[in-house]
This record gives C-alpha cells, structure tokens and sequence, in this order.
C-alpha cells in the first residue's frame, strides 16, 4: 500500500513538472507554457490567464493565432486545423461568432476618409480601409494611432463594432465601442461614425468613400 501511494506520488509528480511555464512570467507578461499532453501556449498573460495576443499550439497539430480574454479565444483569430483548412473570424468568449449578415450591406467595402469631431471641441483625420467584417482596418493620422475594428452586432440600418487599438495606445482612447450607418438614407458614399465609451458618446465622424 505504502509503495502504490509513493509510486502515484511520484507520477503526479512528474506529470506537475513536465507542464509548466517553460519561460517568461505566466502571471503577468509574456511567456511560454507547455503542458504533458504536448499542447503549448505563447503569448501575454494577465492575473495567470492568456489575456491579449497569443499563439496555442495544440497536440494534434492545430493551431490558433489571436486574442484572448480572461483565458478564452475573444476577438479576432485564425484557427488552422493539422490538415492546414483555416477559419478566420472572430471568437466572443471561447466561441466563433457565426455572424455573417453585414456582407450583405454591399455599400460597406472600400476605403473611406473624413473628419472626426472630439466632444472637446477637437477634429482629427479619420482614414477607414473596410474589406470585408473579418478584416477591418482603422486609422487616425491625426493622433497618430490605428488599430481594427472587431464586430459585434447589427441590425437593419447600424453596424457596432468594438474598436481595438494596436499602434499609439497613448494617443487614443482604447475599447471604444463604435456604431456606424449611413449618413443619408439615398447615399452609398457617406458614412455616419459615432464613439461610445459605455453609454455615453464622447465622438463623431463623417466619412467619404474614396
């Protein structure tokens, strides 16, 4: 009975040593950690979770490449299975988000430029490279920053997004969540922008398509 005991002992042991953070800080930072089945994650960690960018490397072969949120795929990402067959999309909390029915506003793809309005007052350069709702490019030249837009949710007449900034955090407001429509309801080619931080809306923009 003693040697059963030590010799589970010692197994539990073993299997505890060999997952493990191999390099970096797995608490708050950027590290690598690799587990006993042969799965692997590298990538930013907050409050011992994958919060931020990060790349997961599964056993099998597969992998996903993107964002994290308290420890689950939230954002945009890129799964690719040992096959090499790709989903490119958007995760909410551990989820695919099968969402597809902006394509069908076909007034959206193009690149649109125009002018933002500060609830300071202030104006700055809006500049809009829309693709498709998987790939969304936004910059302000103005600040400068720039980033992605990640969607979120629409109805018949307005597109909501939340607004990820990946260059000059300092110079913007991070985690704007965005509502765009049609300026005019005859007109393919002016766009209504407005910022939300929570509920309140602390911006606005008017942008043309190139």
């Amino acid at each position: 009975m003693k040697f059963s005991i030590f010799t589970l002992l010692f197994t539990m042991f073993c299997l505890s040593a060999y997952s493990q953070c191999s390099s970096g800080d797995c608490k708050n930072g950027f590290a690598i950690y690799k587990w006993s089945d042969g799965d692997s994650y590298e990538g930013e960690w907050k409050a011992g979770k994958f919060h931020g960018e990060g790349k997961y490397v599964y056993a099998n072969g597969s992998t996903f490449v993107g964002s994290y949120q308290n420890g689950k795929k939230h954002g945009q990402g890129v799964y690719t299975k040992a096959n090499g067959n790709k989903y490119e999309g958007t995760w909410e909390l551990g989820k695919r988000a099968l969402k597809n029915n902006t394509t069908k506003k076909t007034w959206l793809p193009g690149k649109w430029e125009g002018k933002g309005y500060q609830d300071n007052g202030a104006t700055w350069q809006v500049v809009l490279n829309y693709v498709s709702k998987d790939e969304i490019k936004i910059s302000y030249p103005s600040f400068p920053c720039s980033g992605t837009w990640v969607f979120e949710k629409e109805n018949k007449t307005q597109i909501f997004f939340i607004e990820k900034i990946t260059k000059g955090q300092s110079k913007c407001r991070p985690g704007n969540r965005i509502l765009i429509e049609k300026a005019y309801k005859d007109h393919d080619d002016i766009m209504g922008v407005y910022f939300f931080q929570g509920k309140t809306q602390v911006a606005s923009a008017n942008i043309v398509k190139q």
